[in-house]
């Protein structure tokens, strides 16, 4: 079954199925395919997936105490910090506006069973995190590439560890309004909470 719209010189048969799915983005039917577009476009723009609101109604709703909230030139910069976990936003002014966030959750003095579980949470996480290790830059290094220097992790760990060397890691979860929701903020913090 289908609807046909006659516009100008155009004809247009809209199935029910995509007859339905326009009623339900509150678009008519017999709305010209310039106007269809048109709305479709706006529409797309209000799921500009999410601002600098939806962080901070966030950040709030889970507790987070704002650190900054401020501009700085033409950035927008926020920050909020709940235990471990921080939140970072950026927003360029000029030019593209596109709204950087990343989620980061730290731990101090991980030993290497800790470090593979964290490993393992992120290979097997529904969502784009990575782990990180902290420390100085031989830690770093060392952690980040253990073959390189003819190791693997575990051994990499207890060198480390002999040599007295602070070890850290950090789970950091990047988003930006062009690709993730609001919704996907909400479940990255509670993911790392």
């Amino acid at each position: 079954m289908s609807t046909t719209i006659q516009t100008g010189k155009t004809t247009i048969e809209l199935y029910n199925d995509v007859k339905e799915e326009l009623v339900a983005l509150k678009i008519h039917p017999r709305e010209t395919s310039n106007q269809i577009v048109k709305r479709l476009l706006q529409l797309a723009k209000q799921l500009n997936k999410f601002d600098f609101e939806d962080v901070r109604r966030l950040s709030k709703t889970h507790g987070f105490e704002i650190k900054t909230d401020d501009t700085i030139g033409n950035v927008k910069v926020y920050r909020a910090i709940k235990d471990k976990v921080r939140l970072d936003c950026t927003q360029n002014l000029s030019g593209e506006k596109t709204i950087n966030l990343t989620i980061v959750k730290l731990f101090s003095n991980v030993d290497y069973n800790h470090y593979m579980k964290l490993k393992k949470l992120v290979d097997n996480a529904k969502y784009s995190i990575t782990l990180r290790p902290d420390g100085d830059l031989d830690t770093i290094n060392i952690l980040d590439n253990p073959k390189k220097y003819d190791l693997d992790i575990k051994k990499a760990f207890t060198l480390l560890k002999k040599a007295k060397k602070k070890i850290g890691a950090s789970l950091v979860m990047k988003l930006d309004n062009q690709k993730n929701f609001s919704n996907e903020i909400d479940l990255g913090i509670k993911a790392l909470l």
